[in-house]
């Protein structure tokens, strides 16, 4: 039976050039593992980058990219069919035409008008009038001219 011997370590009776070899392996060997870790990252950045510029433009918070699991391609068709399946976690509903609403359902259009003037209102710093303000005020001048029993009836409704 052979003792077994060791390649990546320098023998006894080594040539100069075995000696030289083998101290070029083990600097490439330290060169490809930072040349792979190198890569991992860029990989993952760039999948993130993709993903997020998906989220944008389907006008949803990027923040979501960290939930969405790495199996799933970076392309807007494949994010798109995860979203569909998962998006309603996240506050996203896909329309029958495969876009993707960020509203949550049976929430009218005045509402979602008024939430973003007063989270627009809120970023600058001004000071905003309640959600629903625009719609009371519409109804309130709708009872111009009426009797104050017609309009005691109305607010009874």
């Amino acid at each position: 039976m052979t003792d077994s011997v060791d390649f990546t370590e320098d023998q006894e009776n080594d040539s100069q050039l075995a000696h030289d070899l083998r101290a070029q392996i083990k600097a490439l060997g330290i060169e490809n593992k930072g040349l792979k870790v190198q890569n991992e990252t860029f990989r993952v950045s760039t999948r993130t980058a993709a993903v997020t510029e998906v989220l944008k433009a389907r006008k949803m918070n990027p923040l979501v990219a960290n939930f969405i699991p790495s199996d799933v391609v970076a392309d807007a068709d494949s994010i798109g069919k995860w979203l569909g399946e998962q998006g309603g976690v996240f506050g996203a509903f896909i329309d029958p035409n495969g876009e993707v609403e960020s509203s949550a359902e049976g929430v009218d259009q005045d509402t979602l008008d008024a939430i973003a003037r007063t989270q627009a209102a809120e970023h600058a710093g001004g000071v905003s009038a309640q959600v629903g303000t625009d719609k009371r005020i519409a109804e309130l001048k709708s009872y111009e001219g009426k009797t104050f029993d017609e309009i005691t009836a109305l607010l009874k409704r």
